[in-house]
């Protein structure tokens, strides 16, 4: 209950900074989440990603009622109205940073893997169908850790065996599709392709 009520009071905290559109506060919320992620306590990392997620809620919740109210004024640049636009996409980022993070420090346990892939996959869906320009900024690294937690649902499983297939074979200009070798090595060469194979 007092983490809960913490959480509450930090979530309206942050959302009043991005509100102001304090720059140097919004980085301030990075390492705030650094800090968390970094902790020996497992619910410590996966409560960072708690908080993402809760405050992109939020961010809708404003976003909502930014909207209910430019149908009644004109928004002014640099009002309450017109600043809150970029929040989702700046929590994305944040969250990137976050799961780079995580990835570098060789994170192991699967709760926090669980909740950062749940994680991402909130901030890329948009009425059930896959926001492909915001998988793009994803580091393909983090594909594989997210496919080795064990017990996905099938159909998670299979969005980001999609995902892994579009960074192998990005779409071009041409019609035809070839082979990203770069993205492969990242990502563990043929032997994670084949280990995936065989395990699918």
């Amino acid at each position: 209950e007092t983490r809960q009520m913490a959480s509450k009071v930090l979530i309206k905290l942050f959302m009043d900074i991005y509100r102001m559109g304090d720059a140097n506060s919004s980085l301030e919320i990075l390492s705030i989440f650094f800090e968390m992620v970094s902790k020996d306590v497992v619910d410590a990392r996966v409560h960072a990603f708690n908080l993402l997620f809760n405050m992109s809620v939020h961010a809708n919740l404003y976003e909502e009622g930014a909207f209910h109210s430019s149908m009644l004024e004109t928004p002014r640049p640099g009002s309450e109205t017109s600043n809150i636009w970029g929040i989702q996409e700046d929590l994305y980022d944040k969250l990137l940073e976050v799961l780079l993070f995580i990835l570098h420090r060789e994170e192991k346990d699967e709760r926090v893997w669980t909740a950062a892939v749940n994680c991402f996959l909130y901030f890329v869906s948009n009425k059930g169908f896959i926001d492909k320009k915001r998988v793009n900024k994803l580091d393909p690294r983090l594909i594989p850790s997210f496919l080795s937690i064990p017990l996905l649902s099938d159909e998670v499983q299979r969005k980001l065996l999609r995902m892994l297939v579009n960074f192998l074979y990005p779409h071009g200009k041409t019609s035809s599709l070839s082979l990203d070798v770069l993205v492969l090595d990242r990502i563990g060469g043929i032997r994670f392709v084949i280990r995936e194979y065989v395990s699918t």
